[in-house]
């Protein structure tokens, strides 16, 4: 049982990301991070997809998934990856106004040869992997199937999110505007919470690769089972809140 949270006994330090980062340097090193993963994969280091995986941990299939997700977006027709990241009231609003009201991702086919269309289609690409893989693992967050049952969509985190950020760019940008710059907090990028909905949801994903769809539950059978075991339960409690608690993987690795 414990095999199921063991930690990777070799990690590059490339793949660690920091809270601390500013977004570019986020995005350069999930780039660099997805890079070195190509790498390790054709060289037979690590076995691809991540969820597929037999005797790795969760938090490596957390990580790894995040990294094949996040992935799919580089190089994608005419996109320009790097707007996502910069922090420029014109080019955080152009890319959520076309997200929000364009939508160019629901489009076929795909790319359609313009820098902001194409870029937002580089990030649908993320979602459409987090839905193939949601759907082999029967994922609740990711599963097409499940959220379209309860009529939601995998989307509907990130619009939500990208409403509140459009909103703060135009209150940043009016502020510029007016001369108060030194009162203006820079909000985040597109690229960032990007990021953050593709960690929640790979989370996710891989909780349910090990305990299922209704993981909770599964979890409090898994702890049932350490019977009177008090230092066996004592152990899986620690480590299972510590995974439960956990925002990202890297605080885990």
């Amino acid at each position: 049982m414990f095999g199921l949270f063991k930690k990777r006994k070799k990690k590059p330090s490339k793949e660690l990301f920091s809270s601390m980062f500013s977004s570019l340097a986020l995005l350069s090193a999930v780039q660099d991070a997805y890079n070195d993963y190509a790498k390790r994969v054709n060289e037979g280091e690590v076995v691809y997809p991540a969820h597929r995986r037999k005797g790795d941990g969760i938090v490596p299939v957390w990580h790894d998934v995040r990294t094949e997700a996040l992935g799919t977006m580089f190089g994608f027709g005419e996109s320009d990856i790097a707007s996502l990241a910069k922090r420029e009231s014109t080019c955080q609003l152009m890319l959520l106004s076309s997200f929000l009201k364009e939508r160019p991702h629901l489009e076929f086919p795909q790319p359609r040869g313009e820098v902001v269309a194409d870029t937002i289609q580089a990030v649908w690409q993320i979602y459409l992997y987090l839905s193939a893989v949601g759907k082999e693992v029967c994922d609740r967050e990711t599963d097409s199937d499940q959220l379209s049952l309860s009529g939601k969509g995998i989307l509907d985190s990130l619009e939500a999110r990208a409403v509140l950020l459009r909103s703060e760019w135009e209150i940043f940008q009016s502020k510029l505007s007016s001369g108060a710059s030194s009162l203006a907090e820079i909000p985040k990028t597109v690229f960032d919470v990007v990021f953050e909905d593709v960690t929640k949801k790979t989370k996710s994903i891989a909780l349910s690769c090990f305990f299922g769809p209704n993981y909770e539950s599964n979890i409090k059978r898994l702890k049932a089972e350490a019977g009177g075991d008090k230092e066996k339960l004592k152990a899986i409690n620690e480590i299972v809140a510590k995974l439960m608690e956990a925002s990202t993987p890297d605080e885990l690795m």
